[in-house]
């Protein structure tokens, strides 16, 4: 009997398989989520951190460490 994998099996490999560069980190979309992770990363002293999302009123707020790139 063969063994089919799923379709969520197939997107994890693939993006297993991404380079990834130590200590940085990209969060796509901004809002609670994209807020709590940027305070989180402050903390704890995380070199980089970018987020991004296509509503400029979903971005955490700036700090001395953060700026806002309009790309439109």
């Amino acid at each position: 009997m063969k063994c089919e994998t799923s379709a969520v099996d197939e997107k994890i490999s693939s993006l297993e398989k991404i380079p990834v560069i130590k200590n940085y980190y990209l969060v796509l979309g901004g809002g609670k989520i994209g807020t709590n992770f940027l305070e989180y990363a402050r903390k704890n002293k995380y070199p980089f951190v970018l987020v991004t999302d296509k509503d400029e009123m979903h971005l955490p707020q700036g700090s001395q460490t953060s700026s806002k790139l309009k790309t439109s």
